[in-house]
């Protein structure tokens, strides 16, 4: 059994595509925890994610019933502070027999990964990489934006906007109408050409490390812009809308014109 923290279009044709049973994360509780039974093996895909609560019913029935057991998490991919109080990873790494871990990205190519590390830390710089799989583009505001958006998306580009707030605020819900994809219903998908917008929200430290600023719900941006941009496989455009240290700073990445 895999059980899938992400939202999949289409979990029946998929499940019968590999021969397995693929459950939502929703359907673990102690109503229907049951369910792990009888299964000789369960992968669980973004545990990072999931409530205390059901992190225990697995582990309890894993347990008690001499279950093959695999967790598969990834700390850059926790998306609130209400995640990073769970402290999902640690407890993963307490009561797992044996851990391994994967060295590189390996849904992107090698040029457009080597370009997203360095979007994080000016420092991680790959002077040999060739960055012609990524445009940068700058917006004088928003309806601008808006421009770039429709033209990229005409070319078969996938619009990712930032998860917003149902009750509140915040900067990207201009951009709801154009597309169906956020940071988190992207969770376990991936496309050829992706395009993000950026703004004011994100900046570079002292020691040259992306930041953004706190969201109106408590998800943590830099993490969000993480799942973004490696949905991408062969290409990404990123549109840096009215904030100019930003966009020189991503320009010079893919120029290779950092200091």
């Amino acid at each position: 059994m895999i059980i899938f923290c992400g939202q999949l279009p289409d979990v029946s044709s998929l499940a019968e595509e590999m021969g397995v049973d693929i459950k939502p994360i929703r359907e673990i509780n102690e109503e229907y925890k049951e369910i792990l039974q009888g299964y000789d093996l369960i992968l669980v895909d973004e545990t990072q994610r999931i409530y205390t609560h059901q992190l225990e019913i697995i582990k309890n029935q894993v347990s008690e019933n001499d279950i093959l057991c695999i967790f598969f998490h990834d700390g850059e991919q926790i998306f609130s502070t209400e995640e990073e109080k769970r402290r999902n990873c640690e407890k993963i790494k307490e009561i797992s027999g044996e851990s391994f871990e994967l060295s590189e990205k390996v849904r992107t190519n090698k040029n457009l990964a080597s370009f997203i590390k360095n979007i994080f830390d000016l420092g991680k710089r790959n002077a040999g990489a060739n960055y012609d799989c990524v445009n940068v583009v700058f917006s004088k505001n928003n309806s601008d934006a808006e421009n770039v958006l429709k033209h990229f998306r005409s070319r078969g580009y996938e619009f990712i906007n930032f998860t917003t707030a149902y009750s509140k605020k915040t900067p990207f819900d201009c951009f709801k109408g154009m597309t169906h994809h956020d940071t988190h219903n992207v969770i376990g998908q991936e496309y050829d050409n992706v395009i993000i917008v950026l703004n004011k929200v994100f900046k570079y430290d002292e020691q040259g490390n992306l930041r953004g600023e706190k969201h109106a719900v408590g998800y943590l941006y830099r993490n969000l812009l993480f799942q973004a941009v490696t949905r991408a496989r062969e290409k990404l455009v990123i549109v840096v809308v009215e904030n100019q240290q930003l966009f020189s700073k991503i320009n010079m990445i893919k120029y290779n014109n950092l200091a």
